[in-house]
């Protein structure tokens, strides 16, 4: 059997018994012939006395590396790891307490706009004319759509922008995502406005605790949490 790309460079092969998933270091074959030429020849046969070397070599490597100080991979200070990080944990808290701000607002914007779950929501799509060399409005259209997905995932101080709202065309069946809007809808302003509220506005149990911002923060480094915090936060430190 062919194995894909992905599939070949991430399956170890031993060198020695040429078999999948272990390496020559870990091979119990070569460790079973090497006892059995140790039985034979002694400690002082040349295939024992290279094993024995490399396994000494391999073992006194590990206990300096053991030894080192280690580095955290977020605040590059000696004696913690990541996942102990205080720096992390006190930017992780600020963070959070961010997001649970930022989160009771738009929940309350939800509420009080009537966008959730079955929305109705209206647009106006109009018809421009031509007419001594001006535009004017010759005529006008309304749609209507209905929310039918309310991503709370996509709904973070870090994504304010981003389309939370999934909406279909209920003539269609055509779906388009929307942001929560910051203020209430109108035609004018964001061209639709809500023709039917909704009062359904059930958010996942967690997510108005403001917790779920762990996930965005944990893989970014140092500095990119920093200039998110003080650009949103004005945190200083």
């Amino acid at each position: 059997m062919i194995m894909a790309p992905r599939e070949r460079r991430n399956t170890v092969w031993c060198s020695y018994c040429m078999s999948k998933g272990h390496n020559r270091q870990t091979c119990e074959v070569l460790k079973k012939d090497i006892e059995r030429l140790r039985e034979s020849f002694g400690d002082n046969h040349p295939e024992v006395k290279e094993y024995d070397d490399n396994r000494r070599s391999i073992s006194a490597s590990a206990s300096r590396r053991a030894k080192m100080p280690r580095s955290c991979t977020y605040c590059s200070t000696h004696g913690h790891n990541r996942r102990t990080c205080p720096t992390l944990k006190k930017h992780l808290s600020y963070a959070i307490r961010l997001n649970r701000d930022y989160c009771k607002e738009v929940l309350s914007a939800i509420e009080d706009y009537g966008i959730g779950l079955g929305a109705i929501l209206r647009t106006e799509d109009q018809t421009l004319g031509w007419h001594k060399n001006r535009h004017f409005i010759q005529g006008s259209r309304h749609t209507l759509w209905m929310i039918v997905e309310v991503d709370w995932d996509a709904i973070s101080f870090l994504n304010p922008n981003g389309r939370a709202l999934r909406c279909r065309n209920m003539s269609t069946g055509e779906e388009i995502e929307i942001s929560v809007p910051k203020m209430q809808p109108s035609l004018d302003i964001h061209s639709w406005e809500v023709a039917s509220p909704s009062a359904s506005f059930d958010a996942p149990i967690g997510w108005e605790s403001g917790e779920l911002i762990k996930k965005s923060l944990q893989s970014m480094t140092l500095d990119e949490v920093q200039e998110i915090l003080q650009e949103c936060g004005r945190y200083g430190e």
